[in-house]
């Protein structure tokens, strides 16, 4: 068994049955009838397989593929931004003009301080 989820986008009018058998594996299945619905979905909650039937309610399944692709390209490039973001970060903590520290280096120094004094009993 699997426990990745799964989700099969399908005409309104198409039955069930045949997909839930082929798919009898995964613990987790998601039919939807309705493009947006589906991907939406996917958005909050991704897929590890996506079944595309040809021509859905709203969208083509080329649409749907195009826009799923989307989805994961998204998923996979927020983390990446909030780790470019904290080297960005790290990176200005001194001016490079001046070359002093800005605010967030001297709490994070007066932080560290008062850490160290505490582990230490309180004694400088």
């Amino acid at each position: 068994m699997f426990d990745n989820q799964n989700i099969t986008f399908t005409r309104p009018d198409s039955p069930k049955a045949p997909y839930e058998i082929a798919l009898k594996k995964f613990n987790q299945l998601h039919f939807t009838s309705s493009a947006v619905d589906g991907l939406q979905f996917m958005a909050s909650s991704p897929a590890f397989v996506a079944f595309i039937e040809s021509d859905c309610k709203e969208m083509t399944g080329i649409a749907i593929a195009e826009a799923t692709r989307d989805i994961d390209d998204l998923t996979c490039l927020v983390p990446r931004l909030q780790s470019t973001n904290l080297l960005l970060q790290a990176d200005q903590l001194l001016d490079p003009l001046i070359g002093l520290g800005h605010r967030k280096l001297a709490e994070q120094s007066l932080n560290d301080s008062i850490r160290q004094i505490e582990s230490r009993g309180g004694a400088v």
